[in-house]
């Protein structure tokens, strides 16, 4: 039987790459992300907001709800 350090080492090291990579892009990403903000004007930025109901609604039920009371 193979020793169990030789199945699990690669892909320790495998793991271990990927998150040493894994850090090296967050920490790039977040300092471009805190220029960005500590360079950005104070303006505000529009957000758009939609009041849609959850679920589409059949066009009969649109009529009676359109008709009123």
């Amino acid at each position: 039987m193979a020793p169990s350090g030789g199945i699990w080492a690669p892909i320790a090291l495998n793991v271990l790459k990927n998150a040493i990579r894994a850090s090296h892009l967050i920490r790039k990403r977040l300092a471009e992300a805190a220029q960005r903000t500590a360079t950005a004007s104070s303006e505000p930025v529009p957000i758009l907001a939609r009041n849609t109901p959850r679920h589409p609604i059949s066009k009969a039920a649109w009529l009676r709800q359109s008709k009123g009371r």
